[in-house]
């Protein structure tokens, strides 16, 4: 009588076990071992009835349409929040029709905007070289000029704050050849030289030039060159500057018998000095797409010729 008492404990306890995995791909109907412990805590079955499968797929859906207030989803930044700028965007306004608003970042107008303190602060230009005996009318470059042409040269010499002289008319004599050789000291260094012209009419312009000036059998520089131009007005100066258009590559051409700065298929070049520095061209070029330079027209008489260096 005993003995049925216990295999009928046994298998009940067996059905027990089985019904609490229902999941599993297998029931048993049998004890596995002889000693089988009725569970006093069943473990958790998914609310709905689908098995395992529904179970993770619930989860799934749960995961993905979680609230937006989330402190997860909050995380997330808009491409909107990275754009300084104001941008329109369509909004839905109270009558659900869209209406033309413009976003403004949080906070935007209440920032206090400063300089950057790495922004280098350009020290006065110094202009070195005259001769105590140069006479004040024969000095060509000045301060305001110096600082107009300062602002088109790269950034490398912009923060340089002595100008050399390297060549004067006025000092060194009428000959483009001194010109030459006074500036092949600075062959091989980083540095760019400001040409200086004065026509017979008192008429101040010139030229930038990316590379020293030296005899050469073809063109050479580079898109850093420019001419410019100045005239005085009042007080003040008026300053122009004709930067490289990218037309063609005729930057600089040297010879022994002439120096020019820029020209075109038409054979007119943008600034033409001869080698005794007495006559001189400036018509439109191609290089540059500059007016012509002196008030004399494309034809003018040189009354002064100073070249310039920068670092080095």
């Amino acid at each position: 009588m005993s003995t049925s008492t216990t295999s009928t404990t046994r298998n009940h306890n067996s059905l027990r076990i089985s019904s609490s995995s229902a999941s599993s791909p297998r029931r048993s109907t049998t004890p596995t071992s002889s000693g089988a412990i009725t569970p006093t805590h069943p473990p958790p079955t998914p609310s709905t009835g689908g098995g395992l499968s529904s179970y993770l797929w619930n989860g799934l859906l749960r995961r993905f349409s979680s609230d937006p207030s989330s402190p997860s989803s909050q995380s997330l930044k808009s491409p909107s929040s990275y754009h300084t700028q104001s941008m329109p965007i369509p909004r839905k306004s109270l009558h659900g029709s869209l209406s033309d608003e413009v976003y403004t970042p949080p906070n935007f107008q209440q920032q206090n905007r400063t300089p950057s303190p790495f922004l280098p602060q350009l020290e006065p230009l110094s202009l070195n070289g005259f001769s105590p005996r140069t006479p004040s009318t024969a000095r060509l470059m000045t301060a305001a000029i110096a600082e107009e042409i300062r602002l088109m040269v790269p950034a490398r010499l912009s923060l340089c704050d002595e100008w050399k002289l390297v060549y004067s008319l006025e000092q060194d004599g009428a000959s483009l050849n001194t010109l030459y050789n006074n500036a092949e000291k600075y062959r091989g260094k980083r540095v760019g030289f400001v040409l200086c012209v004065r026509d017979s009419n008192g008429t101040i312009f010139g030229a930038y030039l990316s590379d020293l000036p030296h005899p050469a059998p073809n063109y050479f520089g580079t898109g850093e060159c420019f001419l410019w131009k100045a005239s005085t007005v009042g007080d003040g100066i008026r300053f122009k500057a004709f930067p490289y258009s990218g037309v063609n590559e005729y930057y600089i051409l040297c010879e022994s018998h002439f120096l020019s700065v820029g020209a075109g298929e038409n054979g007119k070049f943008g600034l033409w000095l001869d080698d005794g520095l007495e006559r001189g061209l400036s018509s439109m070029s191609q290089t540059f797409g500059n007016e012509p330079l002196s008030e004399e027209g494309e034809k003018f008489g040189v009354s002064g010729v100073e070249l310039w260096v920068i670092g080095g």
